[in-house]
């Protein structure tokens, strides 16, 4: 194994980054790491409940269109985060400074290039791709103005992603996680002045827009401090240019990420249109907001373990990759248990919230999942950390559209639950596909120095 982290003078990079990432007990480590990641995305999910309560029923249907696409971008920044994160954890793992700070620079025009290509996208599909949808002709003008105002403060969106992956990768979380409050709050008190002090003035959808906007800008500019005060800056350095291989570190992930959640993102509008019933859009949707909420814990694990997992494959630690994925499996695994049996109980009072009791049925089946979704999950960090971002987007997929759609097709004519319980049994087959397929890439994959040996 490596002994030094990072070689250099500055003593805050070797000391944090080594006794963060490589010294520290892995349990205390995952904990640490993950607890502020389950907060940060509660506080995203809150601000955007908040949302969806101030815009009631006549602001609900240019949202859910909009939604798709807006949905979409965001995936974009997700991939670069997790692409840039992933990439400077192996990098910090296997020790050189100069190609950490390469990865960083990386980033930041990956960072820089997703921002504008997204800003584009969102106003084009706002001008183009709104007109097409099944509304009315207020509710497309009023999912317009919404989709281009969140497009085009997009970049900030985009910087405090992926300035927060890298934090995290870094050993820091608490602060990240403070960012992503400090900007939730901002989101509700802006939905609450614009809807309950300037109720007269903009519309439904234009309030949202801001709103989102303000805490979006407030996350960024928390974060660029964040980002300043780091051991290797997530910044443009021309000491550091990137070179080919930096690039290629981050989109071996980033890529494949952005079609991951590109899927995930539209899986709910191409279900919808399969099903006769038009089921989709409004029980499914209650379920994935449920199933957001539920797994949250997991979720967190999922972020928190990924540089933990990443830089001990950078040092050749197998020992210390091993330890941290069963740990965080392990933890994973009780979370969803016991996640899916509150659901089962409670699967009714759920669905009641959402006007929904008739397909509580239907919930319990699709919950059922939750478990198999806990192992998932991880396996898909630990693709995500060794690189192997193709193999984390095919079982990502395969757990919902790559079996959901199909499934949805065949069983259009039989009765719906058929295409519920098919949805759940997509997560206990990618899992029983995948989990021999990690055991293989583990066994086989050169750790660290091992690729020098």
């Amino acid at each position: 194994m490596n002994g030094s982290v990072l070689s250099s003078n500055n003593s805050s990079v070797s000391g944090n980054l080594k006794q963060k990432l490589l010294k520290e007990r892995v349990g205390k480590l995952i904990f640490s790491m993950s607890l502020p990641s389950m907060f940060q995305m509660l506080s995203v999910a809150v601000a955007a409940l908040s949302g969806s309560f101030f815009a009631g029923k006549e602001g609900m249907t240019a949202l859910s269109a909009a939604f798709p696409i807006q949905a979409i971008l965001n995936a974009l920044a997700v991939a670069a985060g997790i692409g840039s994160g992933a990439a400077l954890s192996r990098a910090i793992g296997e020790g050189e400074k100069s190609k950490a700070e390469r990865t960083a620079s990386a980033a930041a025009v990956i960072t820089a290039v997703t921002a504008l290509s997204a800003v584009a996208a969102g106003v084009v599909s706002a001008l183009f791709v709104l007109p097409l949808f099944n509304i009315s002709e207020n509710d497309i003008s009023e999912a317009r103005r919404y989709l281009i105002i969140v497009s085009a403060a997009f970049p900030a969106v985009a910087v405090h992603t992926v300035f927060n992956r890298t934090a995290v990768s870094e050993g820091v979380t608490v602060r990240p996680m403070m960012a992503s409050i400090a900007g939730a709050a901002v989101t509700i008190g802006v939905d609450f002045m614009l809807f309950f002090m300037l109720k007269n003035f903009f519309s439904t959808a234009v309030k949202l827009a801001v709103a989102d906007s303000a805490g979006q800008l407030v996350t960024m500019i928390i974060s660029i401090f964040i980002a300043k005060k780091l051991p290797i800056k997530p910044f443009y350095s021309p000491s550091a240019p990137p070179d080919g291989n930096a690039f290629k570190e981050i989109l071996k992930v980033s890529f494949p990420s952005a079609i991951q959640n590109g899927v995930d993102a539209m899986f709910g509008v191409f279900l919808n249109a399969v099903m006769p019933s038009g089921a989709a859009i409004a029980f499914y949707g209650a379920f994935y907001k449920v199933r957001q909420q539920a797994l949250t814990p997991v979720y967190g694990l999922n972020q928190g373990t990924v540089p933990i997992l990443g830089a001990a494959f950078g040092s050749g630690d197998r020992e210390r990759f091993k330890k941290a994925f069963l740990i965080s499996a392990a933890v994973a695994l009780a979370t969803a248990l016991t996640v899916t049996v509150a659901a089962e109980i409670a699967a009714a009072e759920l669905m009641n919230i959402f006007d929904l009791g008739d397909k509580t049925t239907y919930f319990r089946v699709l919950s059922a999942g939750f478990v198999p979704a806990a192992p998932a999950l991880m396996l898909s960090a630990a693709f995500v950390a060794t690189g192997s971002g193709g193999k984390a987007m095919t079982l990502n997929i395969l757990r919902g559209a790559g079996i959901g759609l199909p499934a949805a097709l065949i069983f259009r004519n039989f009765p719906e639950i058929y295409t519920w319980a098919a949805l759940t049994a997509a997560e206990f087959v990618a899992v029983a596909i995948f989990l021999p397929t990690a055991f293989r890439e583990y066994k086989k994959a050169p750790f660290g120095a091992e690729k020098q040996s």
